[in-house]
């Protein structure tokens, strides 16, 4: 592609963010010849998972929960058969960053302050700097203000939220509450089981338990077996929570992947054998004693809240997402088709990597279009209707928990933005090949 028009702007694009939203951008945008550039906050790429960030919501122990074999991005496989630890996604991040020849694009050490319109474009502020740019793509995640529900005030013990947690050994011997019902609250809860006094998980809703090995094989290559291997996990599954429900599990709203299942080996073996106790939803403390929703009450050294993440201020100033739904044609394009572009902010029953390289994909035609001079109006025509066209909930009615504004089925979300793209691609070849220019390349 041509070098960028000339005019008042740095560059043609600025992508917020390395984490793996950001380097598939790049990636992409790279691809295609575009101008741009990468302005993160941290020391080096990788997002959440760059070792040594802190806060974050990974630790030594965590894994991947989709395994290596469907995990990566499309053009660069991830290595191994299994889970993946959090060492070994940074590993593979930095990898990508170097094949892509991505680092010379990234800024280091660039906290973005603000992100405003200005004039055709978009100015972004770093506190020192302000530089424009034509199109703005924003990856910066969902996992950056640690929520904190209240009712642990006056709490006498130790309070922290589980982005804190780097390991069981400070908890040895103590009585430690986990408030929580995801993946994260598992985690911790099996990490801690072995160690800890006394472990007790808070729970608001039940939520089905996913292993994540069946017969010597991940899950999600088992289930692509022999035939009724879905229904064979959904029927263990279902039989296992029915087990649950006798040690005080609630029962899951609405199906197997509307109820943001938590996959782990080893979390229901612990509360069958009441090394981890399952109670209802706190309704207050005095000194060390917690009190719950159904009266009862018990004493405890540690509240760990695994309760999830706010977006940042960027994601609130400029998606604006409610607690239903994000405001985003196709999940990611501002509606006022202005240039801004979100990308990763989806909660999918699927491998996340694959999504991002169809976000990512999208997001380049799209930028190479606008900098060329495709207007507005043409865009939202070409991919509007397509995203209108599907549903990326597949008719999904999810549960009331927050994450949940971000919400999709991973193979309808997939389809939709591949038809996304499609139509892009069809419209604008048409229009090349009656201008008499090159179509876009794919």
């Amino acid at each position: 592609m041509s070098s960028p028009r000339q005019g008042s702007f740095n560059r043609a694009a600025c992508v917020i963010g390395a984490g793996p939203a950001g380097l598939a951008a790049a990636a992409a945008l790279s691809a295609r010849g575009v101008d741009c550039e990468v302005l993160e906050h941290h020391t080096r790429p990788g997002g959440i998972w760059a070792t040594g960030r802190r806060p974050s919501p990974i630790w030594s122990g965590t894994r991947l929960i989709s395994p290596a074999a469907i995990a990566g991005f499309p053009d660069a496989p991830m290595p191994g058969r299994g889970y993946p630890t959090a060492a070994e996604v940074g590993e593979y991040l930095d990898a990508f960053a170097s094949d892509h020849r991505l680092h010379g694009l990234i800024r280091f050490s660039r906290t973005v302050r603000a992100v405003t319109r200005s004039g055709s474009g978009w100015q972004v502020d770093t506190g020192d700097v302000r530089r424009h740019y034509e199109t703005v793509v924003l990856a910066t995640g969902q996992h950056w203000v640690p929520r904190v529900p209240i009712g642990i005030a006056g709490f006498a013990g130790q309070v922290l939220h589980s982005s804190a947690y780097l390991g069981s050994a400070p908890f040895n011997d103590q009585r430690v509450l986990i408030v929580g019902g995801g993946n994260s609250a598992g985690d911790l809860a099996s990490d801690l089981a072995s160690s800890a006094a006394a472990v007790t998980l808070s729970v608001r809703r039940g939520f089905y338990i996913i292993p994540r090995w069946i017969d010597g094989q991940p899950t999600a290559e088992w289930v692509q077996g022999p035939t009724g291997s879905a229904d064979r996990l959904s029927a263990l599954v279902r039989e296992r929570q029915r087990q649950l429900h006798a040690y005080g599990m609630p029962w899951p709203e609405g199906t197997l992947l509307e109820s943001n299942p938590v996959v782990n080996d080893r979390l229901a073996e612990l509360i069958t054998a009441r090394r981890v106790l399952l109670r209802p939803p706190l309704a207050g403390c005095a000194g060390r004693t917690v009190q719950f929703r159904d009266g009862t009450e018990e004493a405890f050294d540690t509240v760990i809240f695994a309760t999830g993440y706010r977006p940042g201020p960027l994601v609130r100033a400029l998606a604006q997402p409610t607690r239903d739904r994000l405001d985003l044609v196709g999940g990611m394009i501002s509606p006022s088709w202005d240039g801004l572009l979100v990308l990763g902010l989806f909660e999918a029953d699927g491998p996340t990597f694959p999504v991002l390289a169809l976000q990512a994909e999208l997001a380049a035609r799209i930028v190479a279009l606008r900098h060329d001079g495709a207007d507005a109006s043409d865009l939202e025509a070409s991919i509007a209707p397509a995203a209108a066209a599907i549903d990326a909930r597949a008719g999904r009615r999810y549960s009331g928990s927050p994450r949940n504004y971000a919400a999709v089925s991973f193979h309808a979300y997939t389809q939709q933005l591949l038809a996304m793209t499609a139509a892009l691609d069809a419209v604008h070849s048409r229009t090349a090949q009656q201008e008499g220019a090159p179509a876009p390349r794919r």
